[in-house]
């Protein structure tokens, strides 16, 4: 088997859905990142879900309509983006390119749509601010246990020019069995470990002169420990929601009864997330729970969704069920490794002309059109018992060694 380093990089015209970018992916990002980022927690059964979920449903075809060209303009949150598929928020991009959330941010820019910013980025929301300027952003932060960090981040985002927050709610303690545990013997075999730096929580925690990988580690590793916390309350969010004039996108709902709380307190937005299926397993699918947070809103809020989408035909389904926009993160990350920029583009550019053809086909012409009786859900299909990349990788490590665990 050739190593990563003697693979040979596929020329573009290769490339034509995001599956390509992810095989490539697989060869191509080295081992830790790779699994950190495509594990799931547990045995991944919500990882398999959030992906084979779309394939229950199939499109009903609309024909003789009349239709050439079709609008895939929308709004988030009154902001015009050209196609309703923004990018998630997502850790450590550099674990994927050298250039990270700043190729990330100018392909989303050059694409016209939203990116999702993490608090644990592998640039701090300021220098992605002052070097992609023109890109629509919006910032991710979650209600640590000092609640005066999340405060903080919210308003040095706000400063900096983000468009709105998004407030996870579903990172409230550490998840059991996860992609973190499996990847620690291989750290050893780095080269690097730049790519794990998080510098917006290195200033929240007041460090400021530099510090080792190995000692950065190990004081995130402590501050995250020492802030996490399950003790959150509706009130929380109504303190974040205070601390800003942006608005507040509640994401990790998966609930009705969430759903309906979050409006009663005057979220604007709801991302429907299972976190990537990174902190509990067992969840349900993302698709299988929209449709009812949809109809339970009644357009009290927007509703966007992330999690398994892999196509543009699973963007129209999402949108059939009552998403406005479509959250991608994965595919991102496959994009950055094959070409930086230019590979997001292309990503988002498969997925943008993948949902084109299908609103074609469906008789669409503009995504207000796409609604619920253009597709149908078709009962169950069988999912595989399946490892990730990741587990392979740890099973065959684990063959071959006993390394040292950190």
């Amino acid at each position: 088997m050739q190593s990563k380093e003697q693979m040979k990089k596929p020329e573009l015209r290769e490339m034509s859905t995001v599956s390509d970018y992810e095989n490539y992916a697989r060869t191509s990002i080295r081992r830790a990142p790779l699994c950190y980022y495509q594990g799931g927690v547990g045995d991944e059964v919500t990882l398999r879900e959030n992906t084979d979920a779309y394939k229950r449903y199939v499109i009903i075809p609309r024909y003789l309509r009349g239709i050439s060209d079709v609008d895939l303009s929308t709004t988030v949150l009154g902001q015009v983006i050209d196609f309703p598929i923004c990018v998630s928020p997502t850790a450590v991009h550099r674990g994927a390119h050298d250039d990270g959330e700043v190729a990330t941010a100018r392909a989303c820019g050059a694409m016209k749509t939203v990116m999702g910013l993490s608090s644990f980025s592998s640039f701090s929301l300021e220098e992605v601010a002052t070097r992609v300027p023109e890109t629509m952003k919006w910032f991710q932060v979650q209600l640590f246990k000092d609640r005066n960090i999340t405060f903080n981040l919210v308003k040095r985002a706000e400063k900096a020019g983000y468009k709105a927050i998004l407030l996870t709610i579903d990172h409230i303690r550490r998840p059991l069995h996860t992609p973190h545990e499996r990847i620690r013997h291989m750290l050893f075999a780095e080269t690097t470990l730049d790519f794990l730096r998080t510098p917006n929580l290195l200033a929240e925690a007041g460090i400021s002169t530099p510090m080792s990988i190995a000692e950065e580690l190990g004081f995130i590793q402590k501050f995250l420990c020492d802030n996490i916390d399950y003790h959150q309350t509706w009130e929380d969010v109504k303190s974040v929601m205070k601390t800003t004039r942006l608005p507040v996108i509640l994401k990790g709902v998966l609930s009705v009864d969430d759903a309906l709380e979050a409006v009663k307190h005057g979220v604007k937005a709801i991302l429907v997330s299972n976190h990537g299926a990174r902190q509990q397993d067992s969840l349900p699918a993302t698709i299988d729970v929209l449709d009812g947070i949809v109809n339970a809103v009644k357009g009290k809020a927007e509703i966007y969704v992330d999690g398994g989408v892999r196509s543009g035909i699973d963007v129209f389904k999402a949108l059939a069920l009552g998403a406005r926009a479509v959250f991608v993160g994965r595919p991102v990350i496959y994009g950055l490794a094959y070409d930086g920029e230019q590979g997001v583009s292309q990503v988002l550019t498969i997925l943008k002309e993948e949902l084109e053809n299908t609103m074609l086909q469906a008789g669409c012409s503009n995504v207000n059109e796409i609604n619920l009786s253009l597709i149908r859900h078709m009962g169950p299909v069988l999912t595989s018992i399946r490892p990730t990349s990741c587990q392979q990788d740890v099973d065959d490590s684990d063959k071959a060694n006993t390394a040292t665990h950190l």
